[in-house]
């Protein structure tokens, strides 16, 4: 009879029903904790694999700009933050001069759906009525400046002032715009004896023409000039002519670039079916010596305008 009072023993019946209630609790607990924990490690997990999918997207971005874009330019340093869905970073912009590279400037980036605001104010250089203006990279470089031969400027500029002046054992950039287009072949014979040299080819929509003879017309001709970031080149060895080769090249680099600008140069290029990339018209072109290897420019005819971008010491 004891087994059966016990079974209806209001105080063990309690502490049974409590004891099963507890175990049931922490039970529950514990897969809540468990089911957080997959969760939570799923989210970073599948956050980090898209996130680093756009930072990636980014960062080529970036590198196909900066390479279309700067005449010899490349990104030398780069730093990502990976947040929820997006991120920032910053990255660094240098040039090869001779045989050693420059630090032209540094940048902050943003991407994916929720990058955090960032706000950047650059007065590394301005364009001024009036006067050429000082355009110069964030670390103090100047920037090149080119003239487009079917726009007739009102003024040119040319450094060979400042040419003169350098110290002759400085390695010296020199942009050169000339007086009309020409064939690679020809421009291959104006060259003087470097051992690369960057063509500036025309790769310009008609509604851009159009706005720089506009700004030619109702401005000063001192801001109508043509920046170097705002060209378009292709790198040529001098002792082996590969334009060619490295303009199909260009092409390949637009059209997978993933940059709007530069699709559509590609879709532009593409619509003038060059058949022989030896009849792309070169504007002028970018050359990197000493005083004594670039003197010859000063006797070239064919010369319109020329201006000297960075110059540093050979080592």
């Amino acid at each position: 009879m004891n087994n059966l009072d016990d079974m209806f023993n209001d105080s063990k019946l309690e502490k049974a029903l409590k004891k099963a209630k507890r175990k049931s609790s922490i039970k529950i607990i514990l897969i809540s904790m468990l089911v957080a924990v997959f969760v939570v490690v799923t989210g970073i997990t599948a956050n980090n694999k898209i996130t680093n999918k756009m930072a990636f997207k980014k960062s080529n971005e970036i590198n196909n700009l900066v390479e279309l874009s700067i005449p010899n330019g490349y990104v030398s340093r780069m730093f990502l933050n990976i947040g929820f869905m997006g991120g920032d970073g910053t990255y660094r912009i240098s040039k090869r001069i001779g045989n050693k590279s420059v630090i032209l400037e540094d940048k902050v980036m943003v991407f994916g759906k929720f990058p955090r605001n960032i706000f950047t104010v650059y007065a590394n250089g301005f364009r001024n009525l009036g006067k050429w203006p000082n355009d110069n990279w964030e670390y103090g470089y100047r920037k090149m400046m080119f003239f487009h031969p079917e726009i007739q400027y009102k003024e040119y500029r040319n450094d060979w002032e400042l040419f003169d002046k350098l110290p002759d054992d400085k390695i010296i950039e020199v942009g050169v715009s000339l007086d009309k287009a020409y064939k690679p072949l020809e421009v291959f014979d104006m060259l003087p004896k470097v051992n690369e040299a960057w063509y500036w080819i025309d790769a310009f929509k008609e509604d851009e023409i159009s706005e720089y003879k506009k700004m030619v017309k109702d401005y000063d001709s001192s801001a109508c000039f043509i920046r170097e970031d705002e060209i378009l080149t292709i790198r040529v060895n001098y002792s082996s002519y590969d334009f060619k080769f490295n303009y199909k090249e260009l092409m390949h680099n637009m059209k997978d670039s993933g940059i709007k600008r530069y699709e559509d140069i590609y879709n532009i290029q593409k619509a003038k079916n060059y058949e022989d990339p030896g009849d792309v018209p070169v504007l002028g072109f970018i050359v990197q010596g000493n005083k004594e290897q670039l003197k010859a420019l000063k006797d070239n005819p064919h010369i319109k305008a020329i201006s000297v971008g960075v110059f540093t010491d050979k080592y």
